[in-house]
């Protein structure tokens, strides 16, 4: 590594050109591949004497100078932009929370002739009184004829944490496909500027752009599926 002799004058010369709020390309680790875009929202500073540095938005943690490459406003790629939240949305955190607190499972609706009770334990586990080993309290039982509702809220008890895990993570499948595709808005641009120099209209170049993109889309996906079958030792379609 480099070291520089006069960081404070690195700062400086970085500081009279580049103001606050500078689009810049950066490294958060090794100076490889194409980087993380950004805006700084300090001055360069010099870190414990000896390190030219400046901070950038939802950065944590300072960059290295050497780490910084100052780009032009079109080549700054925002943060893909996360699901909004809204009334609708389920709250993970809280149904999770829900079933934690309810007692262990699993459950299941013991019919008690008059009525059906929710009892715990492995469906048919029945005590020497012909009665559930285990039974919920008095309140959770249901009238006669209401099965349906009865084994409703018995297989809640595993329903619900089980669908709460499902949904994690297709939440976060979804994110990263999102994120794929906001990475490739690059080939778009490209794609109109190609477009531009080449008189050819913007319909045409989005059409092109978006089979470049779905392109790179399916290459993921095949190399994720290439990675999980050679896991899971299953050749991948087509092999």
């Amino acid at each position: 590594m480099t070291i520089d002799s006069d960081p404070q004058a690195t700062a400086n010369a970085f500081n009279s050109i580049h103001p606050v709020e500078t689009p810049v390309r950066y490294w958060t680790g090794v100076r490889e591949g194409a980087g993380r875009t950004g805006r700084t929202r300090t001055p360069a500073q010099v870190l414990s004497g000896h390190t030219a540095v400046v901070w950038l938005h939802g950065v944590s943690g300072c960059i290295n100078l050497t780490h910084v490459e100052v780009i032009s406003e079109d080549e700054l790629i925002p943060e893909p932009p996360k699901p909004t939240a809204s009334p609708d949305v389920l709250d993970l955190d809280a149904a999770e929370a829900r079933a934690n607190a309810a007692t262990d499972g699993p459950w299941w609706a013991w019919n008690r002739g008059v009525g059906y009770v929710i009892a715990v334990g492995q469906p048919g586990d029945i005590n020497q009184d012909e009665r559930p080993a285990r039974e919920l309290p008095e309140g959770l039982r249901t009238d006669i004829g209401r099965e349906a509702d009865a084994e409703f809220i018995a297989h809640a008890r595993t329903d619900v944490p089980k669908m709460a895990a499902e949904i994690r993570q297709l939440r976060a499948e979804n994110q990263q496909l999102r994120e794929q595709v906001f990475a490739q808005k690059p080939v778009v641009g490209a794609a109109h500027t190609w477009a531009e120099a080449h008189e050819e209209s913007n319909h045409e170049a989005t059409i092109r752009a978006t089979a470049d993109l779905y392109d790179a889309v399916e290459q993921h996906r095949l190399m994720d599926l290439a990675l999980t079958s050679a896991r899971d030792g299953v050749d991948t379609p087509g092999r």
